[in-house]
């Protein structure tokens, strides 16, 4: 029963996915694994979510992480205004993001270790603080940083391997230390 639930089960179309409705901090977890939905039966077996509409807080966020099938996450029917420390931390298997218009901050180590490939930052964000957000994203390979930013925090984009092109805001005031330390960027602009 164990091996089961950690087979990866992203490559059945549509198996999988769940498509919230409205959510309240908090109560993520029931929702996904309920009798709404009889084929998910544990956290493995969500490798698309899609939340509709509401908020989430720490214990969502900690629910997600331990979807450790979860490829594809659309957070663009969300009310929040920042992604917490860690919010998907080590979250090597996902490859797909899409972070909702409300966002403002990204806060340090996000997308710390994550397989996403896929990710445009909102228009609304206006901080990206901390440290180490966008650490070891291997699968990331180029990244467009909104105007509204106006500094990047030490180790941000480090140990990226393979990121070769940033677009940077044309107001960046402040870049810190080893922000793209171990990164093969072929192209950096403004």
């Amino acid at each position: 029963d164990y091996i089961e639930n950690c087979c990866v089960i992203a490559d059945v179309p549509d198996t999988g996915t769940v498509v919230t409705g409205r959510v309240s901090n908090g109560e993520l977890g029931y929702v996904v694994v309920s009798d709404i939905q009889p084929e998910i039966r544990t956290y493995a077996d969500v490798n698309r979510l899609i939340i509709s509409s509401g908020t989430i807080d720490e214990q969502d966020w900690y629910a997600m992480r331990n979807m450790h099938n979860l490829v594809y996450l659309d957070l663009s029917g969300l009310s929040i205004t920042e992604m917490p420390y860690g919010a998907l931390e080590d979250c090597w298997q996902i490859e797909t993001v899409i972070l909702p218009p409300t966002l403002k901050a990204i806060r340090g180590h996000a997308f710390y270790n994550t397989g996403v490939s896929d990710l445009i930052l909102p228009d609304s964000l206006r901080e990206i603080t901390g440290s180490y957000n966008f650490y070891n994203c291997d699968s990331l390979r180029s990244i467009v940083i909104p105007d509204s930013v106006k500094s990047l925090p030490s180790y941000c984009f480090s140990n990226s391997n393979n990121l070769e092109a940033v677009q940077l805001p044309c107001k960046l005031s402040s870049m810190g230390s080893y922000c793209f330390q171990s990164c093969n960027l072929l192209s950096l602009s403004v």
